[in-house]
């Protein structure tokens, strides 16, 4: 049933902070332990990239004396004659200066190749989306006021729906002082649409979102200090996937549902996902056993969804399999 607006707006206004006992249960058990791991692996790797770059720094300033010693003597006076002569260098002292200092060059503009990717990316939301305010898609608007209060977020965050050409899908991001949920349109076509109606679907992705954002994994800090560990195979998938239990679980709490159909919607589609029997579902995946099925969730970022919806529905509300 859908809620008139003056209801959501009411229900945002008086929305309470929950516990944050009952958060930090919802959080999945190992997704800590992982994360300092993870900052372990980053900063391992840091410093030893901060030891081969001083040694290579150390190289290229030798290396860079060479090179305008051997640069001084291109031109030298003859004083019988009068005249500079020309001598001619195998290689160009600039050509050599650039290729001896090219990884320290590297290092320092990767940062700002970063920056203004990530300002890009924020610039092309804003560009090639609709944000949800009191005036457009205001049920979702007061939605997210009322979640922002729930979890004691300082500041409502931005939230923007974009066409995504028939993928249905959702994100957090941040920038500088600002954090943002993006919904794709065809997953809000699943509250609006006249057949369906349903926005507590769409509340539960949005609620999933939100929890990225409430537990700071969209936190520009926080990713920096686990940067490098993103590229270690089979650990990496597995803390996304410890993340990702940890916004379902959360999202159940934000919203008191199952969440079910927020995952069954992203499986088959905004037109099919109410024809699934759910339970008809978990006994035909639990028959679907493998090492390739297995092998689909070790690498995979997220849970497969098996995996997600069992964890969703187990009654003693454990934390989801990691493997």
């Amino acid at each position: 049933m859908v809620q008139p607006i003056e209801q959501n707006a009411q229900d945002s206004v008086n929305a309470k902070p929950i516990d944050r006992g009952i958060l930090r249960k919802a959080v999945h058990k190992h997704e800590m332990k992982l994360y300092v791991m993870a900052v372990v692996i980053n900063v391992t790797i840091v410093l030893y990239l901060l030891v081969s770059l001083g040694n290579v720094i150390g190289n290229s300033i030798e290396r860079f004396i060479e090179i305008i010693d051997e640069a001084a003597v291109v031109y030298a006076y003859n004083p019988e004659e009068g005249e500079i002569l020309a001598y001619e260098l195998g290689t160009s002292w600039g050509e050599t200066l650039v290729e001896e200092l090219s990884v320290p060059i590297i290092v320092v503009v990767i940062p700002f190749v970063l920056l203004i990717t990530l300002y890009t990316l924020y610039a092309k939301v804003r560009a090639y989306s609709v944000k949800v305010t009191e005036k457009n898609f205001p049920e979702i608007y007061y939605k997210s006021v009322e979640f922002s209060k729930k979890l004691g977020l300082k500041k409502v965050p931005e939230v923007y729906i974009q066409q995504g050409n028939g993928v249905i899908n959702a994100f957090a991001m941040a920038v500088f002082g600002r954090r943002i949920s993006m919904l794709h349109a065809e997953l809000v076509d699943v509250a609006y649409m006249e057949e369906n109606k349903d926005f507590e679907t769409v509340y539960f992705v949005l609620a999933h979102e939100f929890a990225h954002i409430y537990l700071n994994h969209v936190s520009i800090p926080v990713n920096l200090s686990i940067a490098f560990s993103r590229i270690i195979p089979i650990f990496s998938p597995a803390f996304s996937r410890a993340r990702e239990y940890s916004c379902d679980k959360i999202a159940q709490v934000l919203t008191d549902s199952n969440g079910l159909p927020g995952i069954m919607v992203l499986s088959v589609g905004r037109r099919l996902y109410k024809k699934v029997d759910i339970d008809n579902y978990l006994d035909t995946v639990k028959k679907q056993k493998g090492f390739f099925l297995w092998y689909t969730n070790l690498m995979a970022s997220h849970p497969i969804f098996p995996k997600r919806v069992a964890a969703l529905t187990d009654p003693q509300q454990r934390s989801g399999k990691l493997f």
